[in-house]
C-alpha cells in the first residue's frame, strides 16, 4: 500500500512541477498573454479589474 501511496505522490509532485516550468516558460515568452490571464482569473473571483491587474 505504501507504494502505491508513494507513487501517487510522486507522480502529482512530477505532473505539479512540469506545469510550473509551463508557465515559467510563458511567462518570459509571452508576459503579456499571461497577465491578461492571471487578470481574468481575478476577475472571475470577484475582484474589480483594476484590482485584478
Amino acid at each position: 500500500m505504501a507504494a502505491g501511496e508513494y507513487v501517487s505522490v510522486s507522480s502529482q509532485a512530477d505532473a505539479e512541477s512540469a506545469d510550473e516550468e509551463k508557465e515559467r516558460g510563458e511567462l518570459v515568452n509571452q508576459p503579456d498573454a499571461e497577465l491578461l490571464e492571471l487578470t481574468g482569473i481575478h476577475e472571475k473571483r470577484g475582484l474589480s479589474r483594476g484590482l485584478a491587474e
